[in-house]
C-alpha cells in the first residue's frame, strides 16, 4: 500500500512541477523550470531535514509518524496544500522583477507533505528501497507525461486541481489497514464520520473552484506588464478564442485598438488596419493585417524589414520564420513573391495564420524544418522580436540566432541569397553587436573571405534589421535610396562615414555606427576576443550551447554559498563519505536533467515540451534502474558507477553531433530518438541512490540526513546551472555531471 501512496504522490507532484511551469510561462516572463525543480526539492530536503532532527522521544516517532493513519493525514495535507498553495501563488500580486525579495517559498510547502510520505517510505522500509524508488520514479514519469496530453481539453488551473486530488484515491484503502505499532493495550476505534469530513471539505474545496463562481480564484492570469494584459484594459477588446498546449497557450483577441508596426518609416502617412491579434502565453503578440486599401501604398514598403526585398527585387522563393510580429507576411504579399513558406512553432497559431492569410503554414521548430529541407531559398525572413522589458527574458533561450543556425541559414540560401532580421533597438548598444557578430562568424564557417562586405545594418528609432547576403554587397545604392527616401538611418554598410550616419533619427553620437563598426575593425586584425572582454556588457555571439539571446551581464563573482542546515549530534549524522555521496548524486542527476532539457529545447523548440521529455524520460528509466537493482548485492556498484562515467564521457563527445542529426528527422523520429538517447544514461542514474538508501547507511535518522542532503544538493544544482549555461555554456552541466559522479565512486570506494 505504501508504494501506491507513493507512486501516486510521484505523479501528483510531478503532474503539479510541469504545470507550474506553463503557468509561469503564462503569469511570468519565463517557465522558472529550474525554479520549480529547486523549490519543491527544497520540502522533499525540508521533509528529510526534520525526520532527521526529531529525536526518536519526540512525537512518538517512528511510532506515531510511521502509522497508516499518520501517512493518510499527510496524504489529505498534501492535497489541501497543494491547492492551497495554488490559489495563494495565483492570487498574490508576484512581480517576476521582484523574486529574489518575495518570499515565495512558502507556497511550495506542498513538497514538505508529499516528501514526508517519501522519507517515510524510505527509512521504516530500507529493506524495499528498489521498490519505493521504482514507485516514486514510476509515479513522477507519468505525471511528467499526464499535462502534455490534457491540455489541449483542460486549462493548466483545472488539470492543477485534478491531480492535488489523484492521491486521495488510496485514502481508503490505507485507512483499512492495520498499524503495526497499534498495541492491544489502548485499541483506537476507527472514526470514519471525521475522515470522511475531512476529504469532503478537501473535495468540495476543489469542486467550487471548477464551477463558475469560485474559477477566479484559479484562472491563470498573465503578468500586467505582458502586452495581453495592457492590451485588455482598452475598451471594446475581448479574448474570441483561447488554446491550450503543452507548447503553450494562445488567446486570440479582437480589438479597434491595436496598434502594431516596427520598423515602420514616420514619412508613410496612411492608416494600417489592425483589428486581430494571437498572443504567446499572453505577450510577442502576432498582428493580423487587413489588405491594404485600394490606391494606398502598402504600408509594409515602408517597414525596415522591406529593405531586403528592395535589394533583391528578382527574388522568386521566401522563407518566413514568425516567432511573432507579423509584419514579414505583408511584406512578401507586398513584393509579390508567390512561392512562399511560413514556419510556425505552436500549431495552433500555424492554423490560424492559416486560415486568416489562405497559406500553408508548416508547425515545425524552424530549425528542425531546415535540417530536413534541402531546397534553398533567394529570401529567409526571421521574424522574432524579443522580450519588449529589457531583462524580462535574460532566461530565455532562443536557437534562431546562434553562428549554426546563422551558418544553417547561409547553407539554404541561393547564389543571390539574402536573410533578413529585424529587432528591437537598445541602448547601449548589445543585441545588434551579438547578431552581426554572429552572422559574421557565420560567413566566416563558411570560408568566406570578407564577411563585412556580405552584412548591413539599418535603424530608425527603436528598431533595427541587419541584412546578411549570400554575394557581398557590391551595389548598395539601392539601399542607399531605400534609406534616405523614408528617413531611415545606415547603421553598418561597407564604405559609410560617421557623417552618413544618425541623421533622421538622431542619438546624442552614432553609438551603433561607432561600436559595429570597431567590432568590424577588431575582426579584421584577429581581436575580436580583445574587443569582447573589454565591452562592458557581454555581447559575444551566440552557438547552440549558449543560446542566451537576452543575456547581457557578466559573470564577474560568485558569492560564497553557505549552508546553515544546523547542528547534528554526531550519532545520527552520516559520515564525510556518506554524505558526499547522496549529496553528489543528487547533484550528477540533477545537472544531466538540466542538460537535457536544455540541449533538447533545439530539437522540440519550447522548452516546456524539453522539460517534460526529459523529465519523464529520465524518471521512467531511473525506475527501471531502482526496480532491477531491488535484488542486487552492493557490489553492484562496482561495476555500474564506472559504465554510468564511461557512458557520460561518449556522450561529451557525440551529444551535440548527435542531437544537431535528429533535426534531419519527422517528429516522430525525432521524439523516440530523444527518449532513446536517455535510456542508458537515466536508467545507470537510478542504480546509486536506491542502493546508498538501503546498504551504505545504517539508521533511520541517518536515511532521512541523507535524503535530505540530496534534495539539498539537487536545490543548488538546479539554481546554479541557470549561471553555469549563461556564462559558460550548456555542455558545462555536463562536465559537472562528469566530476559529481566521480565523487561518488570516490565516496564510495571509501564507505
Amino acid at each position: 500500500m505504501i508504494s501506491i501512496s507513493v507512486f501516486l504522490i510521484g505523479f501528483s507532484t510531478l503532474a503539479f512541477e510541469v504545470l507550474l511551469t506553463r503557468i509561469f510561462s503564462i503569469s511570468q516572463f519565463n517557465h522558472l523550470s529550474f525554479m520549480v525543480i529547486s523549490i519543491a526539492l527544497f520540502g522533499f530536503a525540508a521533509s528529510g531535514t526534520f525526520l532527521s532532527i526529531v529525536p526518536s522521544g519526540q512525537m512518538r516517532r517512528p511510532h506515531y509518524l510511521a502509522t497508516w493513519k499518520s501517512a493518510a493525514a499527510m496524504i489529505m495535507l498534501y492535497s489541501a496544500t497543494t491547492i492551497g498553495s495554488f490559489l495563494v501563488l495565483n492570487n498574490l500580486p508576484l512581480d517576476y522583477f521582484r523574486l529574489p525579495v518575495e518570499p515565495i517559498q512558502i507556497l511550495y510547502i506542498l513538497a514538505v507533505f508529499a516528501g514526508f510520505i517519501v522519507t517515510l517510505a524510505y527509512t521504516q522500509r530500507p529493506e524495499h528501497t528498489g521498490l519505493t524508488y521504482f514507485a516514486t520514479m514510476c509515479g513522477s514519469a507519468l505525471g511528467a507525461i499526464f499535462p502534455g496530453l490534457l491540455l489541449p481539453f483542460c486549462s493548466e488551473d483545472r488539470l492543477v486541481i485534478f491531480s492535488a486530488l489523484v492521491p486521495l484515491f488510496c485514502i481508503p484503502l490505507i485507512l483499512s489497514k492495520t498499524d503495526k505499532n497499534q498495541t492491544p493495550s489502548k485499541p483506537r476505534k476507527p472514526k470514519p464520520i471525521r475522515w470522511a469530513s475531512a476529504g469532503l471539505i478537501i473535495l468540495f474545496g476543489a469542486i467550487y473552484t471548477l464551477t463558475p463562481y469560485g474559477n477566479w480564484l484559479i484562472r491563470v492570469k498573465p503578468s500586467p506588464y505582458k502586452a495581453l494584459s495592457q492590451m485588455l484594459q482598452f475598451p471594446d477588446t475581448r479574448i474570441d478564442q483561447t488554446f491550450n498546449t503543452i507548447r503553450g497557450r494562445i488567446d486570440r483577441i479582437t480589438s479597434p485598438y491595436i496598434r502594431f508596426a516596427p520598423g515602420l518609416s514616420l514619412r508613410y502617412m496612411q492608416n494600417i488596419t489592425q483589428h486581430e491579434a494571437a498572443f504567446s502565453d499572453g505577450d510577442n503578440q502576432l498582428v493580423f493585417y487587413s489588405p491594404d486599401a485600394q490606391n494606398q501604398p502598402p504600408f509594409s514598403t515602408f517597414t525596415l524589414s522591406y529593405s531586403g526585398y528592395d535589394l533583391r527585387p528578382e527574388a522568386k522563393s521566401v522563407l518566413v520564420v514568425l516567432q511573432g510580429g507579423g509584419t514579414a507576411i505583408p511584406c512578401v504579399r507586398a513584393s509579390k513573391i508567390k512561392d512562399v513558406t511560413i514556419v510556425a512553432e505552436n500549431p495552433p497559431l500555424a492554423a490560424m495564420i492559416s486560415q486568416y492569410y489562405g497559406l500553408s503554414v508548416i508547425s515545425q521548430p524552424p530549425r528542425a524544418f531546415l535540417a530536413e529541407s534541402p531546397r534553398p531559398f533567394d529570401i529567409i525572413h526571421i521574424e522574432s522580436w524579443g522580450a519588449l522589458i529589457p531583462g524580462s527574458a535574460a532566461l530565455d533561450q532562443n536557437h534562431l540566432f546562434t553562428i549554426e543556425a546563422f551558418r544553417q541559414y547561409l547553407t539554404h540560401l541561393t547564389s543571390d541569397g539574402l536573410i533578413i532580421i529585424s529587432r528591437r533597438l537598445l541602448l547601449p548598444p548589445t543585441d545588434s553587436l551579438r547578431l552581426w557578430a554572429g552572422a559574421y562568424e557565420g560567413l566566416k564557417m563558411l570560408g568566406t573571405r570578407n564577411p563585412a562586405s556580405h552584412l548591413a545594418v539599418i535603424r530608425n528609432w527603436d528598431t533595427f534589421t541587419l541584412l546578411v547576403s549570400k554575394q557581398p554587397i557590391l551595389d548598395a545604392a539601392p539601399l542607399r535610396k531605400f534609406v534616405h527616401d523614408r528617413n531611415f538611418d545606415l547603421v553598418f554598410l561597407p564604405g559609410i562615414t560617421i557623417e552618413q550616419a544618425n541623421r533622421f533619427n538622431k542619438f546624442d553620437a552614432p553609438y551603433h555606427f561607432i561600436e559595429i563598426n570597431r567590432l568590424a575593425s577588431a575582426y579584421q586584425q584577429n581581436e575580436e576576443d580583445a574587443y569582447f572582454k573589454s565591452y562592458f556588457l557581454d555581447i559575444r555571439p551566440q552557438s547552440d550551447n549558449r543560446p542566451f539571446p537576452g543575456r547581457y551581464l557578466k559573470w564577474l563573482r560568485i558569492r560564497s554559498l553557505y549552508r546553515t542546515l544546523g547542528r547534528r549530534r554526531s550519532a545520527k549524522r552520516p559520515s564525510l563519505p556518506q554524505g558526499l555521496y547522496f549529496f553528489a548524486v543528487g547533484s550528477g542527476f540533477m545537472f544531466i536533467e538540466l542538460f537535457f532539457i536544455k540541449r533538447y529545447i533545439l530539437l522540440f523548440g519550447d522548452p516546456v515540451i524539453s522539460f517534460t521529455v526529459v523529465v519523464a524520460g529520465i524518471l521512467i528509466f531511473s525506475s527501471f534502474g531502482g526496480a532491477w537493482v531491488q535484488q542486487k548485492e552492493k557490489s553492484v556498484l562496482k561495476r555500474m558507477l564506472p559504465a554510468l562515467i564511461a557512458v557520460l564521457l561518449i556522450g561529451a563527445f557525440t551529444l551535440e553531433d548527435l542531437t544537431t542529426y535528429l533535426l534531419r528527422f519527422s517528429n516522430i523520429w525525432r521524439y523516440a530518438g530523444a527518449v532513446l538517447i536517455l535510456f542508458p544514461i537515466g536508467f545507470l542514474m537510478g542504480l546509486p541512490f536506491p542502493v546508498g538508501m538501503r546498504d551504505l547507511v545504517g539508521t533511520s535518522a541517518q536515511r532521512a540526513y541523507a535524503w535530505s542532503l540530496n534534495g539539498c544538493a539537487s536545490i543548488l544544482t538546479s539554481i546554479v546551472s541557470a549561471q553555469l549555461a549563461l556564462s559558460f555554456g550548456i555542455s558545462f552541466l555536463w562536465t559537472c555531471a562528469i566530476v559529481a559522479y566521480l565523487i561518488v565512486i570516490i565516496s564510495w570506494r571509501h564507505m
